[in-house]
């Protein structure tokens, strides 16, 4: 993985597991359910860009579209995770995944789900 999206990521992982100063750490399952859901996704982007800075809007909503169902909702809420906390870091100057929607999913008995990420 190239040192420009490394970096960031190694940084995101272990304050999802230690925290910060305003963040609690997360538990073990839930920052490696994290990890496991966008590490394809950051070692494809790999081996185009050199840094995390250079992610387009557009290779979120892709990544995000490669998968369905519950996994498309966990990709993104990980992907938001590591360029919020890239952003309020300094390591990206604008976060790409700003306003990228998931589509609700419809449970089986015909009803939209009533949780929202964002």
């Amino acid at each position: 993985m190239s040192p420009g999206i490394h970096r960031p990521e190694e940084a995101w992982i272990r304050t999802l597991l230690d925290g910060g100063p305003r963040s609690e750490p997360r538990s073990r399952h839930t920052t490696w359910a994290y990890l496991g859901e966008i590490q394809p996704v950051l070692l494809e982007w790999s081996s185009r860009y050199d840094h995390l800075r250079e992610v387009t809007r557009e290779d979120i909503i892709a990544a995000r579209d490669a998968v369905t169902g519950k996994q498309r909702e966990s990709r993104i809420v990980a992907l938001r995770s590591l360029f919020r906390h890239a952003k309020k870091n300094g390591q990206i100057f604008r976060n790409p995944t700003i306003r990228i929607p998931v589509p609700r999913q419809v449970s089986a008995y015909g009803s939209t789900c009533t949780a929202a990420y964002g």
